[in-house]
């Protein structure tokens, strides 16, 4: 049975996507030693992810991605991989916030598409900021020390992060965070590296991934709008794990 005109166009652009994909990883392999040995950050890399229009492969088509499939985000992820797995993570992360994002449209619709769009006209990378020095990692419970005062103004955010994968390149942070309320409620609120009071510690200093430019994020009041809090819930709720995302995070990474 012959393939039908869709799934052929479709195949076609896949399969150009990954050539595409391989060539850029054989050049990113001609310089991955020497970022990892210099502990140097690879922005010429994400310069030509953004000229190979790669880095929207996970914002909706509505706001010009490519939203792409699981299983092609996959390959894209792992062809990168073969050259430099330093760029690969940080674009996974960049992927996994879109992508997790996408689903579950809980962001101000209007902050969500000027962040998709800015991911398809240029250089706008996003990652969660969520492991802290006492805490470690959130995936084992407990609460961040990250806290979060709401006024008039907006949002002061202030707090310490660690494993802030891409942090050179990163134009925008997703920081878990608790409120000073009374009855402390707990969310992601996006800063923007550009904010008064936002400072990366260069701290990353790991064999192999050096050039992830994992540091430490420093908030001290960092003042952010009030629709810049995305999912803010009281501690009490529960939250439906999403197969999909959970699928995404195994599978992206794993490549």
């Amino acid at each position: 049975m012959s393939q039908s005109p869709v799934l052929e166009a479709n195949t076609a652009v896949s399969v150009d996507l990954f050539k595409l994909a391989e060539s850029l990883a054989a050049d990113f392999a001609t310089r991955a030693a020497i970022h990892d040995r210099d502990s140097s950050f690879p922005f010429e890399n994400f310069q030509a992810l953004h000229q190979a229009q790669l880095l929207s492969l996970t914002v909706p088509r509505e706001f010009g991605g490519q939203d792409a499939g699981y299983s092609t985000v996959c390959q894209v992820i792992e062809k990168i991989a073969s050259g430099d797995a330093s760029t690969a993570l940080v674009l996974t992360m960049h992927y996994l916030q879109h992508s997790n994002a996408a689903r579950t449209r809980r962001w101000h619709p209007a902050v969500y598409e000027r962040l998709c769009r800015e991911s398809v006209t240029g250089i706008a990378l996003l990652n969660a900021a969520r492991v802290e020095p006492e805490l470690g990692t959130p995936a084992r419970g407990g609460l961040p020390a990250t806290i979060a005062k709401q006024t008039d103004s907006g949002w002061l955010i202030t707090g310490h992060k660690q494993y802030t994968t891409g942090s050179p390149i990163l134009s925008y942070f997703v920081v878990w965070a608790q409120t000073d309320e009374e009855e402390p409620r707990v969310g992601s609120f996006l800063v923007s590296r550009d904010l008064s009071g936002v400072r990366i510690i260069e701290t990353w200093d790991h064999l192999g991934m050096r050039a992830t430019g994992s540091h430490d994020l420093i908030l001290e009041d960092v003042l952010i709008p009030q629709e810049y809090a995305l999912d803010v819930h009281p501690l009490n709720t529960f939250l439906a794990p999403d197969p999909l995302k959970l699928a995404g995070g195994s599978l992206w990474l794993s490549a």
